[in-house]
């Protein structure tokens, strides 16, 4: 599939080049969730829905995976991966596919690191349960590639609600 490039506006000869990477649009879009979850920490559970995950106590910010896309409620910005990636770093231009290559990402739309994120999570105020309190262990199950597909959080103290007869 080949790509077709759009001079800037006045831009008209060979002192512009086309960005070198292999990212396609469907790419950056797909992996909105990976990257979002890498630069923004743990989601707010309790108000994420769907494809909206949102981050924050009050969920100000919300990425749409499906979408690939972002919104800060708070700031009114928002964007696609690229500018998340950019607000979040500081890395412009080209800068920012190398942080994606950084971080293991190959233009496929997925990681391809084979081991799940070390960095310590932030944790939010959406990780508490209204009743069983705060978690003290999670346990993380992750797939072939080192994704996180979902985790499993101990409570302490253990409380069992009585049987219903």
């Amino acid at each position: 599939m080949s790509k077709i490039y759009k001079f800037p506006a006045g831009v008209t000869t060979g002192k512009f080049s086309p960005p070198q990477h292999d990212f396609s649009a469907e790419d950056l879009r797909d992996m909105m969730g990976e990257v979002a979850r890498l630069l923004l920490g743990t989601p707010n559970r309790a108000l994420s829905r769907g494809s909206e995950i949102r981050y924050g106590t009050r969920g100000s910010l919300s990425v749409d995976v499906k979408k690939g896309v972002w919104r800060d409620h708070e700031r009114n910005e928002g964007g696609g991966v690229l500018d998340l990636i950019e607000r979040e770093t500081g890395r412009r231009g080209d800068d920012r596919f190398a942080w994606l290559r950084e971080n293991g990402f190959d233009g496929s739309g997925k990681s391809n690191n084979s081991k799940p994120d070390d960095r310590s999570k932030r944790r939010v105020r959406g990780d508490r349960h209204p009743t069983l309190g705060e978690p003290v262990d999670p346990y993380p199950y992750v797939d072939a590639d080192g994704k996180l597909i979902f985790e499993v959080a101990r409570f302490e103290p253990q409380r069992f609600p009585p049987a219903s007869a």
